[in-house]
């Protein structure tokens, strides 16, 4: 998707959208109706409080999208990648049977390559939990699966160190986000943790530019 300053959208038709590159707090999404923390397109006339993430702009130009991970089953009403519920804009899929995924999750990136002291973490994402080591789950909730019936994608260190859902991850920034500056790093191996996945987070949002399809 080219990115537009200004973008009338189909969601939205009362009010042109402008691109917003920083955004401080978290917001909802009226596109797909999930939390945002990226740069986004938002209303700014007065009163108006609408916004829409850059890849849920993309659904009302886009009719048809590929992803290497498509041909699994999944399940009909839950995002295969965050297994939680898909209330607004979807893809959808007919490969045996219809199955669905947030627009945000279908363009995660696929490799990040996330800093931790003087060296780097390198991260893949896989789509089912048989990729996972078999001794680790996911460091936020210790589960491999995401809930029922979902193990839902994962993000897991090259060197198997750190496992994270991505769902976990998302969840993680909205902890920062909530207490941010009540605590700080102070060399324990949890928080340390933590800080990793803020760090995967900010790769999310497009902050850092290093990922591929390697």
């Amino acid at each position: 998707m080219v990115r537009l300053p200004e973008l009338e959208h189909s969601s939205h038709p009362e009010h042109v959208l402008k691109w917003i590159n920083g955004v401080e707090t978290p917001y909802k999404c009226d596109g797909c109706k999930q939390e945002g923390f990226h740069p986004c397109y938002q209303c700014i006339e007065n009163g108006c409080d609408f916004h829409l993430h850059e890849q849920c702009a993309a659904v009302d130009r886009l009719s048809y999208i590929t992803h290497p991970f498509f041909g699994n089953t999944w399940s009909i009403g839950l995002c295969v990648a965050c297994g939680k519920g898909v209330q607004g804009f979807r893809y959808q899929s007919y490969c045996n049977k219809a199955h669905v995924i947030h627009p945000c999750c279908l363009k995660l990136p696929p490799a990040l390559s996330a800093p931790q002291g003087d060296q780097a973490v390198n991260l893949e994402l896989h789509k089912k939990a048989k990729c996972w080591p078999t001794s680790k789950s996911c460091l936020r909730c210790q589960n491999r699966k995401i809930s029922k019936g979902i193990h839902g994608w994962v993000y897991v260190s090259t060197n198997d160190d750190f496992c994270y859902h991505v769902a976990c991850v998302q969840d993680l920034i909205l902890d920062k986000w909530r207490t941010d500056q009540l605590q700080s790093p102070n060399g324990d191996p949890g928080r340390q943790t933590i800080q990793l996945a803020i760090e995967i987070v900010s790769y999310l949002q497009g902050r850092f530019a290093r990922c591929t399809w390697g």
